[in-house]
């Protein structure tokens, strides 16, 4: 989703990609889900088009289909879904 920006607003300029590069952070087992919390929560509501908003709203949403493909990325994406619902 970083890519498809139009790089108009900090959030799509820098948030996404450091949203993105979190995610693959802790694909590989070095990220935590308080970083991806804090990115998550930083982007949600913002950018003027919506798209760093709904980029956050699609990747929470993959939390269930992730498990097959990256079972860690599940486990946090599923702590950071379940403390926003809080």
């Amino acid at each position: 989703m970083a890519g498809q920006s139009a790089a108009q607003c900090g959030p799509c300029v820098s948030g996404l990609r450091a949203t993105a590069d979190v995610t693959s952070r802790i694909a590989n087992g070095r990220g935590t889900s308080d970083n991806l919390a804090r990115r998550v929560g930083q982007l949600a509501g913002r950018g003027a088009c919506r798209h760093p908003d709904e980029a956050v709203g699609l990747l929470l949403d993959h939390a269930v289909r992730a498990v097959d493909v990256c079972p860690l990325l599940a486990l946090h994406l599923r702590a950071v879904a379940a403390s926003r619902a809080a």
